[in-house]
């Protein structure tokens, strides 16, 4: 304890060291969370140096429920109350309201040290000691602010609308600060050099900071520190995190942040649930399970890219059976038909049994005929009506397919869905649909019995290989969004995502989608 005359000195000096650092300020004022719980960090030390960096510009890449919301929010109210204008947005109004009432709301209500402050209290607007606060949604042109800010706060960045972001930072043009700070959960892979880059091109072009933590056996080229991968830092069988040089049990409560590109003008970090002490390895592999975009993006933190990671041929050609074909029982056929000629595939749970083509819709008729398919999936355009006289044709197992091209449909939609005009029309998302099927082919669930090296099985691959992910923006909201297009006549591919949907609809086991009651009637 200080002599009393060193005292009153000690504390000025800690007051004066908490105006300027975000952390002092928490810790000296023991904030409470949203929940009405102190703030601590014993098990968040990995938030230690992001809340006390007040660097211009600042990225973070991570997963999800790490504590980056409630720590940018101290930043931000540390801020304002000392006199900077600032705004803090969120992709939707709906969700940014959700959010101010649950978190900055609960703040300012629970701590001593801010509820004096405020002088105003709504929700899209707070004075706040001599500071504004504006939250804004960033899915509307009319959301910017007219008013000149000090700093803008992006959360969930990647979710919200790039073109209107950019809105937001030309206000601050004519400040003496213009803080950019944006964090987000990533989405696709960023594009360094694009002008409206998400939050994985933005961390790549940062100083690229990683979570170390330390092995006591001092190997590797860091003497023992090193930051967590998957799956390489998981012990599968023992269920725990390992040192990826020893194999021995590591300590997550401790540790450093390390830059990649020290001296870079953008301060990045990039964090997974990986880091989190409270999170055991046993959760992380149950959750490598679920969908690969989920589990890359909100608990790994890193983009995922949907596709095939090596070409269709390799793919095919790897999964392509030997010996005499199951029998032709509870098959599903999947038809791309077209002008041209139509091109179908069958199949049952067993894998690909045939690819054919056929001219004209009599032929396919005649093919259906033959199999005697228990259901036919068959895109709905160009040829509608000839489409719905194939269903009377053969009533109860036409399945008309539809095909929405929404790559950022919402994330609570299936990537397929009974379609809202007519029941008898199913609508698949074109890229979740076409990426959930690729995952299949990729992870060797799909198999082909068609003969290898003759020219309709290479015909076949060609189709294929003529489907190629690519990543565009989307003009109406400035993301980086993947589609899939064509290079060259991909019929038999598509037929085969039809038969996939079949399939999969039926859990992949040869039962079959059961269709509405309606679908004998004429359309």
């Amino acid at each position: 304890m200080p002599a009393r005359c060193g005292y009153i000195e000690y504390l000025r000096a800690t007051d004066a060291l908490a105006e300027r650092d975000p952390y002092v300020w928490c810790v000296n004022e023991r904030l409470v969370n949203e929940r009405g719980a102190e703030i601590t960090f014993e098990r968040h030390p990995f938030l230690v140096q992001p809340l006390r960096d007040l660097a211009r510009e600042i990225v973070v890449r991570k997963a999800a429920q790490l504590g980056f919301t409630l720590i940018f929010h101290i930043k931000t109210l540390h801020r304002v109350r000392q006199g900077l204008n600032w705004i803090y947005s969120y992709p939707t109004d709906q969700l940014l309201q959700n959010k101010v009432k649950a978190v900055c709301n609960a703040l300012l209500r629970l701590n001593p040290a801010l509820a004096p402050l405020v002088h105003e209290d709504e929700i899209h607007a707070k004075r706040i000691g001599k500071g504004w606060l504006w939250f804004r949604p960033t899915e509307s042109e009319r959301s910017p602010i007219s008013d000149v800010a000090d700093g803008v706060s992006h959360d969930e960045y990647d979710r919200g609308n790039l073109r209107i972001v950019g809105f937001f930072d030309s206000r601050l043009g004519a400040s003496a600060h213009r803080y950019k700070w944006r964090f987000s959960n990533p989405t696709v892979p960023g594009v360094v050099t694009d002008p409206t880059q998400n939050i994985d091109g933005l961390w790549q072009a940062s100083d690229q900071k990683h979570w170390f933590i330390k092995c006591e056996c001092g190997r590797g080229n860091w003497g023992g520190w090193q930051y967590l991968e998957w799956p390489a830092s998981v012990d599968m069988e023992r269920k725990r995190f390992m040192c990826v040089h020893c194999g021995r049990e590591l300590d997550r409560t401790t540790g450093r942040w390390v830059a990649k590109y020290p001296g870079r003008e953008v301060s990045g970090y990039w964090l997974s649930q990986l880091a989190a002490p409270w999170i055991d390895a046993g959760t992380i592999i149950k959750e490598s399970a679920k969908d690969p975009e989920y589990f890359h993006n909100f608990v790994l933190g890193v983009p995922y890219h949907r596709g095939a990671g090596e070409p269709f041929d390799v793919i095919i050609a790897r999964n392509i059976a030997e010996g005499a074909p199951p029998a032709l029982d509870r098959l599903v056929m999947g038809v791309d038909q077209g002008y041209s000629g139509h091109y179908a595939v069958t199949g049952n749970r067993h894998g690909i049994l045939r690819a054919d083509a056929c001219e004209d819709w009599r032929a396919l008729e005649a093919h259906i005929a033959a199999l005697d398919p228990a259901r036919v999936y068959i895109d709905l355009d160009p040829e509608r009506e000839a489409v719905y006289r194939l269903m009377r044709r053969f009533p109860g197992r036409v399945v008309p397919v539809d095909t929405a091209d929404d790559a950022r449909r919402p994330r609570t939609l299936d990537w397929c869905q009974p379609n809202a005009k007519d029941k008898r029309v199913l609508t698949i998302f074109r890229t979740m649909t076409v990426d959930r099927c690729v995952d299949d082919m990729a992870a060797d669930r799909v198999k082909w019995w068609l003969p290898a090296g003759e020219p309709r099985t290479r015909e076949y691959i060609a189709h294929w290989q003529a489907m190629v992910a690519v990543e565009q923006e989307d003009e109406s909201t400035g993301q980086r969004v993947r589609r899939w297009e064509r290079r060259g006549p991909d019929h038999w591919a598509w037929a085969t995502i039809f038969w996939w949907v079949g399939m999969a609809k039926g859990a992949g086991t040869g039962a079959v989608l059961e269709l509405p009651k309606t679908e004998e009637a004429s359309p």
